[in-house]
């Protein structure tokens, strides 16, 4: 995804950010062909996507961060940023030091960076970012609950009791689900047999390989439907279909209905 870059700056300050009880909420919003220079936060924090694209150098590593993409960075992690020419509307929680000192067994979840596609994290940004548009008596108590809520569900993914190189295979997959990954390329990664990998995958998550990665390209392409006016053919090339009716085939099969009918009825709710 390359980018042209026009303006370069360190930070840029949130539309709006209300903090509650040592766990800060922002509304940002990042103007079209920006770079952030590198730069580190003092706070753990988790991002969501939820307009735009950006590419983020995070430790020397480079990541593409499309809608509905949830990032979490630990403190002190060094990144950088670059927006695309739509610029970008992001959702930050982060976590202070106090809070660290008081949840401390959650708080591991956020000691390691990550980046994940979620339906369930995502509708939990969605619900942090209605509440900081439109407040009330329960906003604060409500953005609590749901940040508990994100890094809970975050600690399921880091803690659950599967062996470390399974967890690093579902890593890629989030990672790299755009892409043409092979059995082979993605048990060679993690260092385990391919037949290995897909009885164990299987075995865990209920699916294969190949149906995770559907499921991942799936949930993306919802919010693409939902989030922007691209055409079918558009989304289909960004999650990775080879042409639009192999993708609206797919959809239709995992959702229940075309991918059509599916942005419509979502913009009637």
């Amino acid at each position: 995804m390359p980018i042209a870059v026009s303006q370069e700056t360190y930070c840029i300050p949130p539309k709006k950010r209300v903090e509650v009880n040592g766990i800060g909420f922002a509304h940002v919003f990042y103007p079209p062909n920006y770079r952030v220079l590198r730069h580190a936060h003092e706070c753990a924090h988790i991002g969501f996507l939820v307009k735009g694209a950006c590419v983020e150098d995070v430790e020397n590593s480079v990541f593409i961060k499309h809608v509905g993409s949830v990032v979490v960075r630990h403190p002190g992690c060094p990144h950088t940023h670059e927006f695309g020419p739509d610029g970008v509307e992001a959702v930050v929680v982060d976590f202070g030091t106090p809070w660290f000192e008081k949840w401390s067994k959650l708080a591991a979840v956020l000691k390691k960076s990550s980046h994940i596609y979620d339906s369930g994290l995502a509708n939990l940004f969605r619900r942090i970012r209605s509440e900081l548009i439109h407040p009330d008596s329960v906003t604060s108590i409500s953005l609590e609950g749901m940040a508990l809520e994100i890094v809970a569900q975050l600690g399921r993914f880091e803690f659950e009791a599967r062996p470390n190189w399974l967890k690093r295979a579902r890593y890629l997959l989030h990672d790299s689900f755009t892409q043409h990954l092979t059995l082979g390329a993605v048990s060679q990664e993690v260092g385990v047999h391919p037949v290995h990998l897909a009885r164990t995958f299987r075995s865990q998550y209920g699916c294969s390989v190949g149906e995770y990665i559907r499921r991942i390209r799936i949930e993306r392409a919802k919010s693409l439907l939902t989030s922007t006016d691209n055409t079918l053919a558009a989304i289909a090339q960004e999650i990775g279909f080879s042409d639009e009716p192999h993708f609206s085939r797919t959809f239709k099969r995992m959702i229940g209905m075309t991918p059509g009918r599916f942005r419509t009825s979502s913009k009637q709710r």
